[in-house]
């Protein structure tokens, strides 16, 4: 019975950390989308070489 209840929160904290993980991976693109125009935008807010 115990091992059972070990097994719960293991898979518990396995769906925490891919959620977690997508998450992270979600937020980048949005930031990248948001920098990658302040760059572009000529606007002197942001200066660097250009992302792909």
């Amino acid at each position: 019975m115990n091992r059972i209840k070990n097994l719960g929160w293991r898979v518990t904290m396995a769906g925490l950390g891919i959620n977690l993980a997508l998450g992270i991976l979600y937020t980048w693109s949005i930031f990248k989308m948001t920098i990658k125009d302040s760059i572009d935008s000529g606007d002197g807010v942001l200066t660097g070489p250009p992302l792909p």
